[in-house]
């Protein structure tokens, strides 16, 4: 019997948690997981007892895609220093252990140990499987591309998928080198890399124009929809106003597609609506004309269309829509401060109104009210 039977002794499909040997001081590495949950928010709270509703507010969430460690108590709980993490959120797992760093197994090493190791890791990873159709469909670029059981190219393979072959892929991993994957014809989930340090571009969205430039996540989320992964890259820090291969901002992509909601997240975060690029910026790539309602009356354009605003507000989640109405009431507001200020110079100057001052920016907003076909 092999290192790993020695130290796991139990059968596959009734595998305890507190039954992986513990042989590092703080605990067991377990990825942080949102794939079956699917939450909106940025990770798990912290808990300062065992129990759901003890949470611990002056700490930092553990984001999802992150790696923690920690001592299982039973099934359910998981202790990281002195806090506790939910191993289950509503009955779906939200942390994984990662065996390769528990076993310490290289990838080439005993192979039927390896076996072992992969049957363990399908049973905790692959208790359900992202949700078909809720990603988006990338082409196998290389010879072949390997899915993984953790977004590691230590991690044992799962599947393969060969040169022209579709994949679906989700959120990404800590990294954002790694995200995850779903073969819909083998039902295959795990991990895959997007570009290779030595052999460049595996995957690449179908429809798209190819860029052998290594994808920019960011840009990528707000093209693709993934608005909770938008959101966690937004929370990291990442630039709003970046630009990808061909010069387009994530807003201008956001707004081309017709992802509403990815709009709408940027533009609290301070995305620049009149960022240009060969002539053409937020405004004139708009998807839609609802799309383009909701931007001009977020920024504060001085013309929108109010009846295909409110259609755009109707199609938004109850949380964005908040945010998109708090961001509409800011913009009437500097709105009206603004004019007040120019009616008062206009009067102090003796001015009879002929030579209505106007900034760059409201002149931008006028050109960009525009028709849609």
């Amino acid at each position: 019997m092999g290192r790993f039977s020695e130290q796991l002794a139990h059968n596959v499909g009734s595998l305890p948690l507190t039954s992986i040997p513990v042989n590092n001081p703080d605990g067991i590495a377990f990825l942080v997981d949102n794939a079956l949950l699917g939450s909106p928010a940025n990770g798990v709270t912290y808990r300062r007892t065992p129990d759901l509703n003890d949470k611990d507010m002056t700490k930092k969430a553990a984001k999802f895609s992150s790696i923690v460690r920690g001592i299982p108590q039973d099934e359910n709980w998981v202790k990281v220093g002195e806090l506790y993490l939910p191993t289950r959120i509503n009955g779906k797992r939200v942390l994984v252990p990662m065996l390769n760093d528990v076993y310490n197994l290289a990838p080439d090493e005993d192979r039927e140990e390896n076996k072992q190791a992969a049957d363990v890791e399908k049973y905790w990873l692959h208790e359900e499987s992202p949700v078909q159709g809720t990603g988006s469909m990338y082409e196998v670029m290389s010879d072949n591309v390997l899915i993984r059981a953790q977004p590691s190219q230590a991690s044992n393979p799962r599947g393969r998928r060969r040169k022209g072959q579709e994949i679906e892929l989700f959120e990404w991993d800590e990294t954002k080198l790694w995200r995850r994957a779903l073969c819909r014809a083998t039902l295959t989930s795990g991990w895959s890399m997007l570009d290779h340090p030595e052999y460049g571009p595996l995957l690449r969205p179908i429809g798209e124009k190819f860029s052998a430039n290594p994808l920019v996540p960011i840009c990528v989320a707000a093209r693709e929809g993934h608005s909770c992964e938008l959101a966690r890259f937004i929370d990291l820090g990442e630039d709003v106003n970046m630009r990808d291969v061909a010069g387009e901002t994530p807003l201008m992509l956001a707004s081309r597609a017709s992802q509403l909601e990815c709009c709408v997240l940027l533009l609290e975060a301070q995305a620049d609506a009149f960022v240009d690029n060969s002539g053409d910026t937020a405004f004139t790539v708009a998807g839609s004309k609802n799309v383009l309602a909701v931007i001009q009356a977020l920024t504060g354009s001085a013309a929108f269309d109010e009846s295909r605003f409110a259609n755009g507000l109707d199609s938004l989640s109850t949380t964005t829509r908040e945010i998109a109405q708090r961001l509409f009431g800011e913009a009437a507001s500097a709105k009206r401060e603004k004019h007040l200020v120019d009616t008062e110079t206009s009067t102090a100057s003796g001015s009879t109104g002929s030579s209505k001052p106007s900034s760059v920016q409201d002149d931008a907003c006028e050109e960009n009210a525009i028709e849609l076909s």
